[in-house]
């Protein structure tokens, strides 16, 4: 079949590779050294839009501030908290900030009633904080304590979660750590090293159990990060393995969670043709069962439950070709 259009509007495309040229490589160092850099940047944020400098500015220091780190695969990344007064919405504004050198954070979990919050580091392992009263300046006279679980060189901590009393941690180059804060310091209560053949991802704990996920960005041992993990909690709340989930057709499982009643799990997962977000039952935590997919072609990165009005939904961050945000609606998916 042939047909005559005026116009095609593609829905969906893959990644594309950026060709720089000589001349853009000379005109990008040119910016880099301009001091008037962040005036022009700003000034090139949704020109349409006129004023909201502030709101405009706080955009371009997320997407270009901070301190370079460096991923296993050579991805740099930048990684400092920053504590918002979000007062009023329309204009944040920036009242505090932790910084630990040589690393970058990635996922945070905090203890409202202890007032404490934990963050996973990356290299730096976990970092507990002091976020009661009023937050200002530097946060470092607020450091509580901080861990390398796997030590020096074998650490890359994604996920942190707290749980019965314990912290449970991923760790991209040494697995799945359990770990305690007693007064100002850490102690390991549950041994890592146990996940030897891919790179660990995110993590969730329900139910007596933990799930955590793999990544694939760099294949480890040329396996990919298609593996989410299923980890029983003793008595004493240590991590042992009781079963894997493998998923073909992806390359990481990127977020994982459980619902808020208990009953769903979901993991999101890029690269390859089953790329998506992934929905099991947990009426056995033990042994989920595979309740359906929402297939995206370019992957999903962040995914996360709420409850709105007693339905259950999706909320999730697709990744680019066409980046957008995906809302879904799983209530029935929920045994």
């Amino acid at each position: 079949f042939y047909h005559d259009v005026n116009h095609i509007e593609p829905k969906e495309t893959g990644w594309e590779r950026v060709e720089i040229t000589k001349e853009d490589e000379e005109l990008i160092r040119s910016l880099a050294s301009d001091p008037e850099i962040y005036t022009k940047l700003v000034a090139s944020l949704a020109p349409s839009l006129y004023g909201m400098e502030e709101i405009k500015e706080s955009i371009i220091l997320q997407l270009f501030g901070g301190v370079h780190r460096t991923l296993p695969d050579k991805t740099k990344f930048r990684g400092d908290i920053h504590v918002l007064d979000v007062t009023n919405l329309a204009a944040p504004v920036e009242v505090a900030t932790y910084t630990l050198a040589g690393a970058g954070t990635h996922n945070f979990w905090v203890d409202e009633q202890a007032q404490i919050l934990y963050a996973a580091y990356y290299n730096g392992g976990v970092v507990a904080l002091d976020i009661s009263d009023t937050l200002s300046g530097n946060l470092a006279s607020r450091e509580i304590a901080r861990i390398q679980p796997g030590g020096v060189g074998n650490t890359y901590i994604w996920g942190v979660q707290l749980y019965n009393g314990s912290v449970y941690a991923t760790d991209m180059l040494s697995g799945f750590w359990q770990i305690k804060l007693t007064g100002n310091a850490f102690t390991v209560a549950g041994v890592g090293n146990n996940v030897p053949e891919r790179y660990g991802s995110d993590q969730w704990v329900a139910n007596g159990y933990a799930y955590s996920g793999t990544w694939g960005g760099l294949p480890r041992g040329g396996r990919l990060g298609n593996a989410l993990k299923i980890w029983r909690l003793s008595a004493t709340g240590a991590p042992v393995l009781q079963d894997s989930i493998i998923t073909t057709g992806i390359g990481t499982v990127s977020d994982v969670e459980v619902s808020p009643d208990g009953r769903l799990l979901m993991f999101s997962a890029e690269s390859g043709p089953n790329a998506g977000i992934h929905f099991y039952n947990l009426t056995n935590p033990a042994a989920p069962v595979f309740a359906g997919s929402y297939l995206v072609s370019t992957g999903v990165h962040t995914a996360t439950f709420s409850t709105i009005n007693n339905r259950l939904y999706v909320f999730g961050a697709k990744d680019p070709g066409l980046p957008a945000l995906l809302i879904l609606e799983v209530t029935g998916l929920a045994p």
